[in-house]
Parts: structure tokens; sequence; C-alpha cells
């Protein structure tokens, strides 16, 4: 039992709620603002190699404020800081590589519907897994 009467229990169902709250915020308005980006950049093979990258990560970094501000915001008002500061390292590594293999793979600015999803999912999973995993820095 916490000082407050809640059993520690209830206090972590809470943190969980408010944790995919603002999980399913960021998911919904980064979808939606990557698809805005996505379209805005147009076909990727119109683009020289460095302006792609460097627009992919400049788009990256915008939707970075965008998402993490939306989805840390829920947390509290003050976590859109916060939400933007975990984002922008995510958006600045993913961005770029998605924009290579969107390059790579597209024909005509679009990308078959089998490709798109081991894209769309492969590249986050990858990131989070190097996130979550801190054993593999130890020297």
């Amino acid at each position: 039992m916490l000082a407050n009467g809640f059993r520690s229990s209830d206090a972590a169902l809470g943190w969980g709620l408010l944790f995919l709250t603002m999980n399913a915020v960021c998911c919904l308005v980064g979808r939606k603002s990557g698809a805005y980006f996505g379209r805005r950049m147009g076909d990727p093979r119109a683009w020289s190699w460095p302006v792609l990258f460097f627009c992919s990560m400049l788009m990256g970094t915008a939707w970075a404020i965008i998402t993490g501000g939306a989805g840390g915001a829920v947390g509290f008002g003050f976590g859109a800081i916060f939400g933007v500061i975990c984002a922008v390292p995510v958006a600045l590594a993913g961005f770029p590589v998605f924009a290579t293999l969107h390059r790579v793979v597209s024909r005509d600015g679009m990308i078959e519907e089998r490709r798109l999803w081991p894209l769309v999912f492969g590249i986050p999973i990858v990131i989070a897994a190097l996130i979550l995993s801190p054993g593999i820095y130890q020297y």
C-alpha cells in the first residue's frame, strides 16, 4: 500500500495506461505526419543522393518534433519536451535509412505493398532493438 492509499499495482496500471496512450498518440500522429512528408518528397529518384540524405534528415527532424511533442504532451504537458528529445535521434537514424531503401525499391516514387511493410516495420524495430540493448555497448 502506498502513502496515498493506492496499491502499487494500481499505480503500475495507471503508469502503463499513460504510456500506452502516449504510444498510441505517437503512432497516429507519426503515421499521418510521415505520410505527409513522404508525399512532399515525391519521387526520391529525382533527387541526388546528398540532397536526398540531407532533406530526409530535415524532414525526420520535423517529424520528430511533431510526433514526439504530441505523444509527450499526453504525459502531463511538459512531457512534450522529453518526447522531442527522445524522438529526434530515432528520426535522424530512421529517415535517411528509409529514404535510401525507398529510392532503391521504388518505381515512380511508389513502393509495392509487399515491399513497403517490411521497411515500415523493420526499420523501427531495428532502431528499438538497438536502443533497448545496452549490453552490446560494454567494452
